[in-house]
């Protein structure tokens, strides 16, 4: 399956990390963001290293090829049911948390 659109689940600082890393596929990669962090990130961007970045956002009503998820281990499992809303039929699912406890509550809710 080719990757055409990827999306990034979290902003803290696995989302920005992976900003930074990939600053050339910006244009690839977007954020999934939700209430008042959208509109602060969309009106003031994301600080990252002192540079200031204002990253896609992705919008609800389509599903991307690749989910990153990049939350802190404790709220994956509060962010499940918002993460239902993204995740398609063909969507490969990507935890970038520390250990394998990740992987198993995504594959567990998502077969």
């Amino acid at each position: 399956m080719k990757i055409e659109q990827a999306a990034l689940f979290g902003a803290g600082s696995v989302g920005r990390s992976l900003l930074c890393r990939q600053r050339e596929n910006l244009d690839n990669i977007k954020f999934i963001v939700h209430g008042s962090r959208r509109e602060r990130m969309e009106k003031e961007g994301l600080l990252t290293r002192g540079e200031t970045f204002f990253p896609k956002i992705w919008e609800k009503g389509s599903y991307p090829d690749l989910l990153m998820v990049g939350l802190k281990n404790t709220q994956l499992k509060a962010s499940i049911a918002e993460l239902r809303d993204y995740v398609g039929p063909n969507t490969i699912l990507m935890p970038l948390m520390n250990g394998i406890s990740a992987s198993e509550e995504l594959r567990e809710a998502f077969p």
